[in-house]
């Protein structure tokens, strides 16, 4: 959902160049990897938390990963290739993209989730 939702505030963002996206989404970018992020398994868990029915789950998932990968590629290049945080969210886009290598694409679902957000990432990457 985070990376719904910054997709949305992006698009938001390039039409109005609100100045409140940015920071917006580097907060939820933060927290996301502060919280969810499993560098072992190189991708994010599928959600802080589980329900008290046992929906959800806190278990890494890669399936989920290009979802989120464009909006950490997007704020790298908003805050400057040439500053430490434009490089650190550059290269944390890298790692999730690399992450997304042990997706399940078992259905269409996934498929279409894990396309959507590859050609997002590499579309965007190849604009700079």
């Amino acid at each position: 959902m985070v990376g719904l939702t910054c997709e949305a505030l992006i698009e938001y963002h390039r039409a109005t160049a609100d100045p409140r996206v940015v920071p917006a989404i580097q907060s939820a970018l933060d927290w996301t990897s502060k919280n969810c992020w499993v560098p072992t398994a190189g991708a994010f868990k599928y959600t802080n938390v589980v329900a008290p029915d046992g929906t959800g789950g806190d278990a890494p998932t890669a399936d989920l990963n290009n979802l989120i990968v464009d909006a950490y590629s997007w704020l790298g290049r908003e805050l400057g290739d040439s500053t430490a945080a434009g490089k650190d969210y550059r290269a944390k886009a890298s790692a999730i993209f690399v992450g997304s290598s042990n997706a399940w694409l078992g259905d269409g679902k996934h498929v279409n989730q894990f396309a959507k957000g590859t050609f997002d990432y590499v579309g965007r990457e190849l604009e700079y």
